[in-house]
């Protein structure tokens, strides 16, 4: 688990210092495959993914991603493309303990 960890979050440094937040970083959207005995992770999915501004920092969209995987500052709707870091903790937490942190409830739109 901490060599595939440690190649997400490799994967997620590379995408910011490409100025890229993926928004929708969650368990169905990381390929995790072996080569020669060796981990490697493929993050997929970059339908949702912005370019941030680089003066500001910041980054708007009006889609935000999977529901239980959005980190807080998302709803502010203005945000810092680090909030990728709080979906890989949410994601390490389902993989740890084999279960969702969000489920049925969190599609329910009054819940947001």
């Amino acid at each position: 688990m901490a060599k595939i960890t440690k190649e997400t979050l490799l994967a997620l440094n590379y995408l910011q210092n490409q100025k890229v937040a993926h928004l929708d970083f969650k368990p169905d959207n990381v390929l995790v495959y072996k080569v020669d005995g060796e981990f490697n992770v493929k993050i997929i999915d970059f339908g949702l993914c912005k370019e941030y501004n680089t003066t500001g920092g910041k980054v708007r969209s009006s889609c935000y991603g999977t529901p239980g995987y959005m980190a807080p500052e998302i709803f502010s709707k203005n945000f810092k493309p680090n909030t990728d870091i709080w979906a890989l903790g949410m994601t390490i937490l389902e993989t740890l303990y084999w279960h969702p942190f969000c489920e049925e409830d969190c599609d329910d739109e009054e819940t947001m």
